[in-house]
Formats: structure tokens, sequence, C-alpha cells
């Protein structure tokens, strides 16, 4: 609804404008904003969208932080890509020994975390351009940078199988490059999600 005063968009039932105090009045003016200017009434007054469309902010009904949020989800998706296909590249040279199966499995193993990210990135922006502020795909991928990160600098050397090895240490080195910046900036989206979340955990 709409203050009947300052014509603000405001919550509905509010007694009082929060912007400009002032009470507000019939409810059927709620459909049709701009109909009530400094308490006198204009009943064939066209509607004013003006200050409607204001108060949504950039980029229709998203805000300054909405769009920050969407901005990091960004980043990590092109972080990640510019980090999946040179290491796809590298890997592909480095695997040319392997069996079939075993580069299959490489690659498969390489690109299952890039998927990963781009799907709870592209999950993160779709759910802030609808109003729906999920702080799990943040905190998903910010727990999958940090894995990555430790297994880089603590790379498992049990293995025997050489190509096995071979695989894991790519897997690791390629992201776990990427794995501190990929934390950082998943704290920064899930607190920002966190602040715009209606249902506080």
């Amino acid at each position: 609804m709409f203050c009947s005063k300052c014509g603000k968009q405001i919550e509905r039932g509010n007694k009082f404008c929060p912007y400009c105090g002032a009470v507000q009045v019939e409810k059927w003016q709620e459909e049709q904003p701009g109909l009530y200017r400094g308490g006198m009434e204009y009943r064939n007054a066209p509607i004013d969208r003006t200050t409607d469309r204001m108060n949504r902010g950039i980029l229709g009904d998203m805000t300054v932080l909405d769009v920050v949020i969407c901005a990091i989800f960004g980043i990590l998706i092109l972080w990640w890509t510019f980090t999946f296909f040179p290491g796809l590249k590298q890997s592909w040279i480095s695997f040319s020994s392997m069996s079939a199966d075993a580069k299959f499995l490489g690659i498969l193993l390489l690109a299952i975390p890039y998927i990963f990210v781009l799907a709870m990135a592209g999950i993160g922006i779709y759910g802030v351009m609808h109003r729906a502020y999920h702080i799990s795909m943040a905190i998903l991928i910010g727990i999958l940078g940090l894995f990555m990160k430790i297994a880089d600098i603590f790379i498992l050397t049990s293995f025997t199988y050489a190509d096995y090895k071979l695989i894991l240490r790519t897997l690791f080195v390629t992201y776990g490059e990427i794995g501190l910046s990929t934390v950082v900036l998943s704290i920064g989206a899930g607190i920002l999600l966190y602040s715009k979340s209606e249902r506080k955990i």
C-alpha cells in the first residue's frame, strides 16, 4: 500500500507512515496511489506511478543490497570459470598418459565442483531476484572453497595408484588457488543474505 500523504510504499495495515508520520486513510486508496496528496482528495486524478518506480530501487524491485549480493555470486561464477577452463586444458595434457577410464574420472572430478558452484550461485541470484534470500547457497560454496584450500595444503598422499594420485593432485591444486577467495566471498554473501532474510536462524 501507499502513504496517503507522501505517496511512498509502506507495509499493508500500517496506521502511520514511517517516512512522514501521516495517518493512513481509507483502504480503497491502497489500490490507487496518488489520489491523496497533502490531505486533499482527488478522485478523478491520474494515478502517479513515479514514486512507486523510485521506491523499487535499481533493476526493478531489486535494492542496492540485492545487486551487491548478486554481484558477489557473479564474481564467484567468473572466478571459478576463469580457473576451470585453464585447469581443464592443463589436466587434459597431464592425463594424456592415463587410461581412458582414469582420464574420464579425472575430467569429471574437475568438472563437478565447478558445476556445483555455478548451480549454487545461479540459485542464489535467482532467489535474490525473487525476494528469497537463501543463506545456504553461500554456506555451501564457502564449505567447498574451504575444503579445496585445505586439500591443496594437505594433499592426499596415501594412494598407491599414480593415476588417481595425479587426479586428486590436479583437482586440489586447481581449485585450491581460489579456495580462500571463495570462502571470503561466500562469507560476505552469507552475511548480506542473512541481513535480508526474514527468518533469522
